[in-house]
């Protein structure tokens, strides 16, 4: 099974970069660092402490790379100045009529320097832009969770000036039993999390600086018994080049 998923996501990898050379318009490339006060990941702490996230993203025309590694500056999970996750991406988007758009892509998720194993999601993403967007969302492990994750959100950009502009956001997400399983330890379909975040971005040139705040909690009674922290708070700040 390992070696089939990881032959499915070195071919994703080649497809996109082979469509992407037939594409015409220029490659985009952009830079990003996070610093962030905690790292939580759909409701569930995975570092009660300072984490720094860079991450490379690739595009041209619909198809997107991307690569974002998580970093421990601290001793928090005993993995003292380690990266401790890293995500290997692609995708392709296309706008369908009118407002509606889809995303098609792969996450690859590898954890050097712990004994967790690597495992992969495909998923879909529908989305309608109006005077909020709406979107959709399923996640499918085909690794080692096998589970499915179902996101749905809502948010709306704020333009505060031509340089600045205030996202705010909502969600709410479904965790099969199979899912609940493998990252809970609970063998139950049920709302996995639910929470509420806002961003604010300044554009100066390429550089792009965005500070944010979520609050997100766990959501099921079941799933908030299995761990330590059912509600959390996560500040940050990005900083991030567009070449």
């Amino acid at each position: 099974m390992k070696r089939v998923v990881t032959a499915v996501v070195l071919g994703f990898w080649v497809v996109l970069v082979a469509g992407g050379a037939a594409l015409a318009g220029p490659w985009s490339l952009e830079g990003k660092t996070t610093v962030a006060s905690r790292y939580i990941w759909r409701g569930m702490v995975i570092v009660d402490d300072t984490v720094l996230q860079p991450e490379v993203n690739l595009s041209r025309g619909s198809l997107a790379l991307g690569l974002w590694a998580n970093y421990e500056p601290t001793d928090a999970t005993g993995h003292a100045r380690q990266i401790t996750e890293v995500d290997l991406s692609g995708a392709w988007s296309r706008r369908l009529k009118g407002a509606l758009a889809l995303e098609l892509g792969v996450i690859h998720y590898l954890f050097p320097n712990t004994p967790s194993p690597a495992t992969t999601e495909v998923y879909a993403t529908g989305s309608w832009d109006g005077p909020v967007t709406l979107s959709l969302s399923a996640y499918q492990d085909v690794g080692h969770i096998h589970g499915t994750y179902i996101k749905a959100g809502v948010g709306r950009g704020i333009k505060i000036a031509g340089w600045a502009e205030l996202g705010l956001g909502a969600w709410v997400a479904w965790g099969s039993a199979d899912y609940c399983k493998g990252y809970f330890g609970v063998d139950s379909a049920g709302l996995a999390d639910w929470g509420l975040s806002g961003q604010l971005t300044l554009s100066l040139g390429r550089l792009r600086l965005s500070p944010g705040l979520a609050w997100s909690s766990v959501g099921d009674e079941q799933l908030r018994e299995a761990v330590s922290w059912p509600e959390n708070i996560m500040a940050w700040v990005a900083v991030g080049l567009e070449l």
